[in-house]
């Protein structure tokens, strides 16, 4: 079997269109997730080492500074983004303040280590590659979704 033919085959089969709404669904389902551990622990997620004499960092990134003051501030822009996810509006913006989001506070808290954080620093950065505002989305209505019925690549899937 000739490999070149199969990564052909392999690429045109990642290039066919399918629909997106199973994509949408999985972005509102993330975002309602999102929403639920920022009103559950977002506060304590950014503020954990913020009043503390001395931290727990993780190893290679004592680096990364308290968010003192700003943790309030930080739970709720961590808040207001996954709305924006589960809205779709500006999805692509949201998404990617929130991986960074996540990711500072998964760095802010070694004491509230938790696994489901390092699954959603991936699940969060692989939605900021996808078009997952293609279908049941507020950016639809603004025109950015190019297609109808809202489809995207099965590669996004």
């Amino acid at each position: 079997m000739d490999s070149n033919t199969f990564l052909n085959r392999v690429w045109r089969r990642g290039q066919e269109p399918v629909d997106a709404a199973s994509l949408a669904v999985f972005r509102i389902a993330l975002g309602f997730l999102i929403i639920y551990d920022a009103l559950r622990k977002g506060a304590h997620l950014f503020g954990s080492n913020s009043l503390a004499h001395f931290r727990f960092t993780y190893d290679g990134f004592a680096w990364v500074p308290s968010a003192g003051t700003w943790a309030p501030y930080l739970a709720d822009l961590w808040l207001f983004c996954a709305i924006l996810i589960v809205l779709g509006l500006f999805y692509r913006q949201a998404m990617i303040v929130t991986t960074l989001l996540t990711i500072f506070g998964f760095l802010q808290a070694r004491e509230y280590y938790l696994n489901h954080y390092y699954l959603l620093i991936i699940v969060c950065f692989l939605m900021c590659l996808v078009p997952a505002n293609s279908a049941y989305a507020l950016d639809c209505l603004w025109g950015k979704c190019k297609r109808s019925p809202p489809v995207v690549s099965r590669m996004h899937m």
